[in-house]
């Protein structure tokens, strides 16, 4: 009698813990997936010069010294990370023109901005009129 009963009070008790396990360890695993540092994310453009609204630049490799960004084109660029902490990460990118591409990633707020600083020789060639093209847009 004492072994069934002891038995049935296991049972309840795996029972008890399976049924608190499938309530909080979804949640926790959420947070614990926020907290960590993400390799990449998808850009989608709410604001541009330049790209149209919706199109999506993606970030990927952040947590390597070189991330690649690829814009809605398809042209793909090796940046250089000159800047990160728990909130931010700051991405560079100088063509061989000597045009820039400043990419500002807010983990945070899970936005981004690109500021493209276009050369002389690039507007030449281009007939482009701006120096600065700006580019906003929330991170996925």
């Amino acid at each position: 009698m004492t072994i069934l009963r002891t038995t049935t009070i296991h049972s309840n008790l795996c029972s008890l813990s399976l049924v608190l396990a499938l309530l909080f360890l979804p949640p926790l695993l959420s947070q614990a997936a926020d907290r960590a540092d993400r390799d990449g994310f998808i850009g989608i453009v709410s604001k541009s010069e330049r790209q149209k609204v919706g199109a999506q630049i993606t970030f990927a490799n952040l947590t390597m010294p070189e991330p690649f960004v690829t814009w809605p084109s398809g042209h793909g660029v090796e940046t250089k990370k000159v800047f990160e902490d728990k909130d931010i990460v700051v991405l560079l990118f100088v063509s061989i023109t000597g045009s820039t591409e400043t990419f500002y990633l807010n983990k945070k707020t899970r936005q981004f901005t690109v500021i493209e600083a276009i050369s002389a020789t690039q507007l030449i060639e281009t007939g482009d009129k701006a120096l600065l093209h700006v580019t906003h847009g929330s991170l996925n």
